[in-house]
C-alpha cells in the first residue's frame, strides 16, 4: 500500500535554507534557496532542464491567467 504525504513549499524550503551560496555577488539576484526549490519543483513536474523549466512555468501561468 502506498501512503502519500503532503508537504508544503515551506517544508521543502527549510531543508535548503542552510546551503552555502557559492555564487559571486553579481549572480545573486535571487536567493539560492529560491533557485534550488524552484528547480526541484520544475524537475519533479517533468521539466528536462532550464529551458523545459521555463517553458513549463510559462505554460502554467498562461493557463491560470497570471500572464
Amino acid at each position: 500500500m502506498v501512503v502519500h504525504t503532503r508537504i508544503s513549499v515551506e517544508d521543502v524550503t527549510r531543508h535548503f535554507v542552510g546551503l552555502e551560496d557559492p555564487r559571486s555577488a553579481i549572480n545573486q539576484r535571487h536567493p539560492l534557496v529560491s533557485v534550488v526549490v524552484i528547480s526541484l519543483m520544475a524537475v519533479l513536474s517533468g521539466a528536462g532542464g532550464p529551458t523545459g523549466s521555463r517553458s513549463r512555468c510559462e505554460n502554467r501561468y498562461w493557463r491560470i491567467g497570471v500572464v
